[in-house]
């Protein structure tokens, strides 16, 4: 792993840390991976608070009537629920992004994509970002051989893109009537290589 990527994990970790706010923070770095972790940290921590607020100002408080009493408990679902959400959310996004495997979240998907664009581990390698040239595996090189000279990567063979492993490159993850697409390669059929697919 280069100092680059390194630094685009934290960064990407940071910028769900504290979750629309840390966003905010983050939104103006030069990497692009970084901007799109920022990105899609706005829209979906954003998209949570604002759906929060909602539903505290419309659902009532406990009420000693039957029919408010039920809504209340309406109330405690959705704002649990909420909450809930926005944990596992908070937990994962940073976790998994720091680990180098960072995710679409599927529900605010279409906005984050409209915002953000594709994620940045669907898209080829640029020569600023971490793995171009022989600066490490994402771009297609193992690194240093013995004999001084770079190595192809046994992954993808040098090309910097390796076939999907979620969908295995037929784009969809479910067959026959059912078909959805793939939201890790985004229907492209192959995703950045990262060294680490079947040798």
């Amino acid at each position: 792993m280069t100092p680059e990527d390194k630094g685009d994990r934290l960064y990407g970790f940071l910028a769900y840390a504290l979750g629309w706010l840390s966003a905010v923070y983050v939104m103006r770095a030069e990497r692009r991976s970084v901007r799109w972790h920022a990105r899609q940290s706005l829209v979906v921590f954003g998209g949570l608070t604002l759906a929060l607020i909602l539903a505290d100002a419309v659902l009532p408080q406990g009420s000693s009537s039957w029919a408010h009493g039920s809504r209340s408990t309406l109330r405690g679902l959705v704002m649990g629920g909420l909450l809930l959400i926005s944990m596992g959310l908070w937990i994962c996004l940073p976790l998994m992004t720091l680990l180098g495997r960072p995710f679409l979240v599927p529900i605010f998907a279409p906005l984050t994509l409209k915002l953000a664009g594709p994620p940045p581990w669907t898209l080829p390698t640029e020569a600023w970002q971490p793995g171009s040239g022989d600066a490490g595996p994402a771009g297609g090189w193992t690194g240093a051989s013995s004999g001084g000279s770079t190595a192809r990567c046994a992954v993808c063979g040098g090309s910097g893109r390796m076939t999907c492993p979620r969908c295995l490159g037929a784009c969809y993850e479910r067959g026959g009537l059912n078909q959805q697409a793939c939201s890790l390669c985004l229907r492209s059929g192959t995703v950045q290589c990262t060294g680490m697919g079947p040798h």
